[in-house]
């Protein structure tokens, strides 16, 4: 039968358990405001009860407690809801990022506020019909030759805008044989650079935690702590493209795919995780940015580029920096094409000569790269009277002509002013709908990360109950081990 001191022990329990209980709320109450904390609590159980025999009973457990033990600190988390909103925040940084730069797109087009291309090709034309009028005006010839002059530094300046956007997500930079980088690879810089580093950053981190999160597990402990750095790691991670992860097993450790490729693996003999490097490069033949293994062997990932041109991908600030930059080349592309085609109509007029009198260029361009390169010819600039004003009006019509072609069909159907408005307006739509789809993802993640605080945050107010219901169990225990205290002094130093 349970001997004198038995009691005692049972009150010891209880004493060294709400002790640890207390712990805990304290814990909890200390990281209320941490960033990707997750409660806590003890877990109680009933220890083995005792077997007391008797003349009438069986030698069975059971009949009599022996107290309390905390048998895990556990944590309070969903996992669903952990997978819900990490994807929230891979659509959330896919669209912050098209947003960051549609608005810079769009601060290269001031129109309608100021004077931008728009305003000044208008100014272009009525030069040219107020020279019809008075074909011989010296005066209006060096109006028309300033007002080309002032509209192809808005066509320069815009294609350096928007080049200088475009290579703010990605320029080149070409690495050989440093004993880092695989091969030759042409290294996709700028902000995509960036974001990898940090992915990268982020990975090995995760790995380390890993690790540590497996010793942790193997003397049987409960590592909450480096799980709560874990999470909130894997929630950053989240932002830059969607994830997947994996539980390997019980040990604790976690393999994650990254934008469907593994990126983080275990050994299955030694439990140790490895995080593997990714490298944006640029395939200048296809002209895409391939993502690869940043190894010795270089292998490929997957092809950032495809994934952008795919409009379901939506997922991660990565892949929406190069949708921007995509996008960035697509304005790019019809500036020239508008640039292009004005500088072809007017040099087909035939509306400048040399001092021989052959007929020369009014624009001089590079029809590769029009908008960066165009510019009035130098014989106009420095001697305006070579204009021919008597071919003025054939210039001036063609602002109401269709010149255009915008469906490549061969028929012109789209007028300078049409084309360039419809340029304006697809800069314009593409900043309000990413702004639209930036408050849509923000306020779904807001609902998200309300639900999972209210699993897994801390509320003051219930663990100050705790605290209470706690601190009273404790000195209940004190109580018991006071009372016993009394009765064995009664039994050794009274009783005989």
């Amino acid at each position: 039968m349970p001997g004198t001191f038995f009691g005692i022990e049972i009150a010891r329990r209880g004493i060294n358990v709400h002790r640890t209980a207390l712990d805990t709320t304290g814990h909890n109450i200390a990281n209320a405001n941490t960033p990707g904390y997750t409660r806590q609590e003890a877990v109680l159980k009933t220890t083995t009860p005792y077997a007391t025999p008797g003349m009438n009973s069986s030698v069975t457990p059971g009949q009599l407690g022996s107290g309390v033990e905390v048998t895990e600190m556990r944590r309070i988390r969903d996992d669903y809801l952990d997978y819900q909103l990490r994807g929230n925040i891979s659509g959330g940084g896919y669209w912050q990022s098209n947003y960051d730069i549609a608005i810079r797109v769009e601060a290269t087009y001031p129109e309608p506020d100021g004077r931008g291309i728009k305003d000044v090709m208008v100014q272009f034309f009525n030069d040219w019909q107020n020279l019809n009028n008075t074909p011989r005006d010296p005066g209006i010839k060096a109006a028309v030759v300033e007002t080309g002059n002032e509209l192809a530094a808005l066509f320069r300046q815009s294609y350096e805008q928007l080049d200088s956007i475009n290579k703010s997500i990605k320029s080149d930079n070409l690495v050989t044989g440093d004993g880092f980088y695989p091969g030759s690879d042409i290294i996709a810089t700028g902000m995509l650079r960036d974001q990898f580093n940090q992915v990268n950053n982020i990975l090995s981190q995760i790995a380390n935690l890993s690790d540590s999160i497996v010793q942790v597990k193997k003397v049987d402990q409960q590592p909450n702590d480096l799980l709560d750095k874990r999470d909130l790691l894997l929630d950053q991670l989240s932002g830059f493209g969607p994830l997947t992860t994996r539980d390997v097993g019980s040990s604790g450790a976690i393999e994650i795919d990254f934008y469907g490729q593994a990126v983080l693996t275990v050994d299955s003999a030694t439990e140790e995780s490895t995080a593997t490097k990714l490298l944006p490069t640029w395939d200048s033949i296809s002209e895409k940015v391939i993502v690869k293994y940043d190894d010795s062997v270089g292998t490929t990932a997957f092809n950032l580029t495809d994934m952008a041109i795919d409009p379901g991908n939506t997922k991660g600030s990565i892949l929406g920096l190069e949708a921007a930059r995509l996008n960035t080349l697509s304005i790019l592309d019809d500036l020239n094409s508008l640039a292009h085609r004005l500088a072809e109509e007017v040099n087909g007029k035939e509306v400048l000569q040399d001092s021989l009198g052959n007929v020369i260029d009014f624009f001089i361009i590079d029809p590769a790269d029009t908008a960066r390169t165009i510019k009035v010819n130098s014989t106009a600039v420095v001697d305006p009277g070579k204009v021919v004003g008597e071919k003025a009006l054939d210039v001036a019509r063609l602002h109401s002509a269709a010149t255009i072609d915008t469906n490549g069909d061969g028929i012109t159907d789209t007028t300078f002013d049409s084309f360039f408005e419809s340029i304006v307006a697809k800069v314009g739509g593409d900043t309000k709908s990413a702004q639209e789809l930036v408050a849509n993802q923000r306020a779904i993640r807001g609902q998200i990360e309300a639900l999972r605080e209210s699993v897994s945050g801390v509320s003051l107010d219930e663990e100050l109950t705790k605290l209470i219901q706690f601190q009273y169990g404790f000195q209940a225990s004190s109580r018991v081990i006071n009372t016993l205290d009394d009765m064995l002094d009664v039994i050794i130093n009274r009783l005989f």
